[in-house]
């Protein structure tokens, strides 16, 4: 009595290519996904400031500085009370210098 086994079934060239293919596009769609939603998430949100006159019953004087890259850097100088002491404080991407005002005083 012989026993015969099937051969196990082998995927043919077209649908192995036709599954890379579509490995290789859902790699591309992710990256894309991906890339789209760090660029809107780190997109600049310029907005006014409205100007305060004193922070913590010291003068504020508007600063601004451009960096090595061009982009323009603006912020607020307090002078603390011996006046050699500075504390940066950094809102942090699409932040405003406004939501730093409790930390600040």
């Amino acid at each position: 009595m012989s026993v015969t086994t099937a051969a196990p079934a082998r995927t043919s060239p077209t649908r192995r290519r036709r599954l890379l293919r579509l490995a290789a596009l859902a790699c591309v769609g992710w990256w894309l996904v991906g890339f789209a939603a760090a660029w809107q998430a780190t997109l600049p949100h310029p907005g006014e400031i409205a100007a305060l006159q004193q922070l913590g019953g010291r003068a504020i004087e508007p600063v601004a500085t451009t960096a090595r890259d061009g982009v323009t850097v603006r912020g607020w100088l307090v002078d603390g009370s011996d006046g050699t002491r500075c504390v940066v404080l950094a809102a942090g991407i699409r932040g405003s210098r406004l939501a730093m005002l409790t930390r600040a005083e």
